[in-house]
């Protein structure tokens, strides 16, 4: 987590920036927010992990919705088995996923159900 106002904060040096609990995520590769209700859309590469996608053995990724309760996480799957998922966007309530969006004329956006 870093500080709205810091800059040129140094992540693991600063009091700027600090390392928050992320659950049992193991590939986060974006997270957006939508403001309205403070749910926050997290979205894992591979929900196995980076190595299993890069061996070929993963299962897909997957989107997130998080809402906070106190100091405490609680998630629900919104999305899995995405083909190379890399963002989340939030869009007048509707949520989209970007897919394929490393590999050359492959890229989609998906809306998410």
């Amino acid at each position: 987590r870093i500080n709205p106002d810091a800059r040129h904060a140094k992540c693991g040096s600063s009091s700027a920036c600090r390392v928050v609990n992320t659950g049992p995520f193991t590939s986060i590769i974006d997270i957006n927010f939508r403001r309205k209700n403070g749910t926050a859309y997290v979205v894992e590469l591979d929900e196995a992990s980076w190595l299993a996608l890069e061996e070929g053995q993963g299962g897909g990724g997957t989107v997130n919705a998080c809402t906070r309760a106190g100091t405490a996480w609680s998630c629900t799957e919104r999305a899995s088995e995405l083909p190379m998922p890399t963002a989340v966007a939030i869009r007048s309530g509707r949520v989209f996923a970007t897919l394929f969006s490393l590999v050359p004329g492959q890229a989609q956006v998906a809306r998410l159900r």
